[in-house]
């Protein structure tokens, strides 16, 4: 899948504020549900398909997909609504990061498949 790098396109926020930096804790802790905490430590287990959010100079981050983990020097994520791509460097001592392994996120949508089936099968209501 090709995508462009956020560094070689124009940002079109400018010198505005984005979205992500007028997020509230509580917006934040929503933001991170279904994901953990991953230590320092474990940086290297990143892998390409994984989704991380995570926090630079105390500035929370959405994060995206991993395209591919370079450790120890950086990873390389993408936002696959937008096609575009940026590197998080590793090595940064302020970075905090969550993960939804791509493990993770599988077993999320086979959770919701069942669901649906056993709501079109007519097992589940629909409360009001």
């Amino acid at each position: 899948m090709a995508t462009t790098s956020i560094v070689k396109s124009a940002s079109p926020y400018g010198n505005k504020k984005t979205v992500q930096s007028k997020f509230s804790a509580g917006d934040i802790k929503l933001k991170l549900k279904g994901y953990v905490e991953l230590p320092m430590n474990k940086l290297k287990d990143i892998e390409a398909g994984d989704d991380i959010r995570y926090m630079t100079n105390n500035a929370f981050k959405s994060g995206g997909r991993i395209k591919s983990n370079k450790f120890p020097e950086y990873i390389v994520i993408m936002n696959v609504f937008k096609k575009l791509s940026w590197c998080v460097q590793l090595r940064d001592p302020t970075l905090k990061v969550w993960i939804k392994t791509k493990q993770m996120r599988e077993k999320e949508q086979e959770k919701k498949k069942a669901i649906l089936k056993m709501y079109d099968e007519g097992k589940l209501t629909k409360k009001k």
